[in-house]
C-alpha cells in the first residue's frame, strides 16, 4: 500500500499519492516550494488547471 508517492519531473514536484492524515502539499509549501512548482498528479490532467498549482 502506497502512503506517499512524490517524484521530481522536469524540475517540478509531482504529488502522485498522499494517503496520510497530513497534507504533504502544505509541508512542501512551508518548505518554500512555490505552487507553480508543485503538480497535483493525483488529479486528472483536465482538472489540474482548476487549481492554483502547476498543471505539468
Amino acid at each position: 500500500y502506497i502512503i506517499i508517492y512524490l517524484c521530481i519531473k522536469n524540475g517540478k514536484v509531482w504529488v502522485e499519492e498522499d494517503a496520510t492524515n497530513l497534507c504533504v502539499v502544505d509541508d512542501l509549501l512551508s518548505a518554500g516550494i512555490p505552487q507553480a512548482d508543485i503538480v497535483l498528479g493525483f488529479h486528472h490532467p483536465s482538472k489540474r488547471g482548476l487549481t492554483e498549482f502547476a498543471t505539468a
